[in-house]
């Protein structure tokens, strides 16, 4: 790697005060990450923005999905064959189907451009960028739950930023796409409604707010050389995940849901390939490609890192989902409490995945550790459990009220029958003669012999 220039010295200054990011400490990395920076400069960049999504019961319309886009197994020797199993359409422990929605589908069924774009651009009050779109995936799970991972590609990694908006309460930035006609405005909200009109899912958390408002980004940059020193593949990771340009190696002491993972190093070349920096709502993977192709590297991740990030937030929304569930679901009806903790119980036994269980390689498994833990799902899969707890002693106390009552009634006809049988007996007597009267008497002294006789034998036992 060629020695830095003035011009490749790293501006120390923080970028975006709003974040309390701290100045990047004085250390050997310093000289480093200034070595690396003609590298970084190089990156190009995709993001798959994921969209959470819920579907009641009937709802989803996965025939027109079979017919629009194009059904995918996950097939990455990254999975294990039991985590390939949960994501294949003949899999015995299937829960959950996946589609590719390549572009072009996308801009016809869902966005209803009609010619294709030269391109799109996200617009700031003082800033104006372009990105393009890429092939797109749906993720359904059979709990309720599904996720629209939309595919986009850019040069600048503060367009991502404008587009998204990371931990603001909404986007402020303007969309249009441009074609031979010009500049067109569009709304990513009206996209969102078509696409769930037309499959049949509704937004996760309701309402017509920013579609980016809960969206985890898996991010990618391709560089093109590999990295000697982890500690400078961590930081431009890291950057990567704040959305801010390389040049500014900075940290933030106040995220505490931050986790790396990256490649071992090369046995030969004693670098390391790629870096991994793993939160509560992004995932930034940086990795070295000497041909610099991103359409190759995108389609990797989809095919092996998308559905890594799609279990652990299958996992997450789904607890989340069933909370809703229970709530909307009338707890007076043993038979909905039943099959709503029959889909619990079978989340709970195969529709969840421990990381040891995951893969047959270390890091993947470290990768799908992350994200369970800084989305605490542990946590949350023990709640499901005490929900399930819950609903048992509702559904047993339902079910002791039900045999009460019907003991009560049940004793309520022995008393008329009894009431009955007596007046019939009345009646019989009234109009009877001497030889009815006769055998009354005679039984009843009979019957009282028979008691006295077996209240002696006892008492001599």
């Amino acid at each position: 790697m060629t020695s830095a220039s003035k011009s490749d010295t790293i501006s120390l200054g923080v970028v975006r005060p709003e974040m309390r990011l701290k100045k990047l400490k004085i250390t050997e990395s310093i000289e480093s990450y200034t070595q690396a920076l003609p590298s970084l400069r190089q990156a190009r960049f995709g993001s798959y923005l994921i969209l959470p999504f819920q579907t009641e019961e009937g709802r989803f319309q996965a025939d027109w999905a079979d017919r629009t886009f194009t059904p995918r197994d996950v097939t990455t020797v990254d999975l294990n064959e039991i985590a390939r199993s949960m994501m294949s359409r003949d899999g015995t422990m299937r829960v959950g189907s996946c589609w590719l929605i390549p572009r072009g589908v996308l801009l016809r069924e869902i966005a209803r451009i009609p010619e294709n774009p030269r391109s799109f651009h996200v617009s700031g009050a003082e800033t104006d960028r372009t990105f393009s779109l890429t092939d797109s995936w749906l993720y359904v799970f059979r709990s309720g739950v599904a996720f629209l991972a939309l595919g986009v590609m850019f040069d600048q990694i503060e367009t991502l930023a404008d587009i998204v908006n990371l931990g603001g309460v909404g986007s402020r930035a303007a969309f249009s796409f441009e074609d031979a006609g010009g500049r067109h405005a569009f709304a990513f909200e009206d996209w969102i409604d078509t696409f769930t009109a037309k499959v049949g899912l509704q937004r996760f958390f309701g309402g017509r707010s920013d579609p980016f408002l809960d969206v985890f980004t898996e991010t990618l940059a391709v560089v093109p050389e590999r990295f000697a020193d982890p500690d400078v593949m961590k930081q431009a990771a890291f950057n990567l995940h704040l959305m801010i340009p390389f040049d500014n190696p900075i940290t933030d002491n106040s995220e505490e849901d931050v986790r790396f993972v990256y490649a071992k190093i090369g046995e030969v070349s004693r670098t390391y390939r790629w870096a991994s920096c793993i939160t509560s709502q992004t995932e930034s993977y940086i990795v070295a490609d000497p041909e610099m192709d991103l359409d190759k590297q995108i389609k990797t991740r989809a095919r092996a890192g998308l559905p890594i990030v799609m279990l652990a937030l299958y996992e997450k929304y789904t607890c989340l989902h069933y909370t809703e569930v229970i709530a909307a679901t009338d707890l007076k009806h043993l038979d909905q409490i039943g099959k709503l903790k029959m889909r619990m119980l079978e989340f709970q036994a195969y529709g969840t995945l421990a990381p040891a269980n995951l893969s047959r390689w270390h890091n993947i498994r470290l990768i799908y550790g992350a994200l369970l833990e800084v989305n605490d799902i542990p946590a949350a899969i023990a709640d499901v459990d005490r929900k399930i707890s819950i609903l048992s002693e509702h559904q047993a106390a339902l079910s002791a009220q039900r045999a009460a009552m019907l003991s009560n009634l049940i004793t309520a006809f022995g008393i008329i029958s009894i009431l009955a049988s007596v007046l019939s007996i009345i009646d019989i007597l009234i109009g009877g003669s001497i030889a009815i009267w006769a055998s009354l008497i005679l039984t009843s002294i009979l019957l009282f012999l028979v008691f006295l006789l077996a209240f002696f034998r006892k008492k001599r036992e």
